[in-house]
């Protein structure tokens, strides 16, 4: 993608001022919104760490930036990637927006090697990884009935994380780390069982399952819940 693509795209609101490094992106729904709205779209999901880690918004299991990317959009790789049915399509809603904005705060990159929007792909959530920012709102007018509001935004662009060699950004793990992970992946999944066990409407078993801590930060698992047919988690569970 070039970056003229970013500035040609169109733009959460939340906790303002203050610095975020992006260890994990994804491409997900946000349960919230789909309860709300009634309707599942994706969103760019950023998780990392932020000097407002005090703040109760920033809880491992609660609030972290995220970013709609319109209609029709969809991943069928765990959330790595997005695509869309009419082919190159652009990205809208707040995701949108955010290509701009982070398009205009890192124009010290351009014709560099470190230019990641350049070199990289909006449809790729890795290309957000080991970026630092300083997030703060920035107002937008919806017009009409909504008016005025603000959204959470990556108004400065602060540098990259060290990221390890070879990889696509984050922090590299010892094996004690990856065991660990690796337990509490399999106690969400026993979670997720019961919960398909319960739970005779799958729909609604997506929900309870997306809106439980660790899901969508693991691609495999989050697909499997979202997987309706035979190889699916809750066909699985419930066979």
């Amino acid at each position: 993608m070039a970056r003229s693509d970013a500035y040609d795209q169109e733009s959460s609101g939340g906790l303002a001022g203050f610095e975020f490094t992006v260890e994990d992106a994804y491409f997900a729904p946000d349960p919230a919104y789909t309860e709300k709205a009634g309707v599942e779209v994706l969103f760019l999901h950023w998780v990392g760490t932020s000097d407002a880690d005090g703040h109760e918004m920033m809880s491992a299991d609660g609030f972290h930036p995220k970013f709609s990317v319109g209609p029709d959009w969809q991943t069928l790789d765990g959330g790595k990637t997005i695509q869309h049915p009419r082919g190159n399509a652009k990205v809208g809603k707040s995701y949108g927006r955010m290509l701009k904005i982070a398009a205009e705060a890192t124009k010290e990159l351009e014709g560099t090697p470190e230019d990641f929007l350049e070199h990289g792909d909006f449809r790729d959530a890795r290309i957000w990884i080991g970026t630092r920012w300083y997030m703060d709102e920035v107002e937008r007018d919806f017009g009409g009935q909504i008016g005025k509001r603000s959204e959470l935004m990556p108004v400065k662009f602060l540098g990259f994380a060290n990221k390890p060699s070879g990889g696509s950004g984050g922090s590299a793990q010892t094996s004690g780390q990856q065991d660990s992970q690796a337990a509490a992946s399999g106690g969400l999944r026993e979670q997720i069982e019961n919960l398909a066990r319960a739970l005779d409407d799958f729909d609604e078993f997506k929900r309870a399952a997306l809106s439980l801590p660790g899901v969508t930060a693991d691609a495999d698992l989050m697909m499997a819940v979202m997987e309706s047919g035979p190889d699916g988690l809750y066909a699985k569970a419930r066979s």
